[in-house]
């Protein structure tokens, strides 16, 4: 876990199909999501939510991940795409999405 409480995350939900926005995941594969985290360690994604295979992250942003936001960052992270954000303590996931996509 990147963001969030040092909990372990028991098992992760979603919807049976997609036309209720569930989430089909391979096995042996690796992950990165946001979701929301329930207090039991139990976490649901679904359609909406970020998911991107791990292996095709860049180099910067897996270090980013790993090691820069690491050290010192206490910001919200924001799973919105809000333009008109100009405060310093929040982070728009998106970020990371706008560089999958350049």
């Amino acid at each position: 876990m990147f963001k969030g409480p040092d909990w372990d995350i028991h098992a992760i939900f979603t919807s049976s199909s997609s036309a209720s926005c569930g989430v089909t995941l391979e096995i042996n594969k690796e992950y990165l999501f946001t979701g929301r985290l329930n207090t039991d360690g139990r976490m649901r994604i679904a359609m909406c939510d970020f998911i991107q295979y791990w292996e095709d992250l860049n180099g910067t942003q897996k270090k980013s991940l790993t090691q820069r936001y690491q050290s010192g960052c206490d910001c919200t992270v924001c799973d919105r795409n809000y333009s008109n954000i100009t405060l310093h303590h929040f982070c728009s996931i998106f970020t990371l999405s706008h560089w999958l996509n350049t």
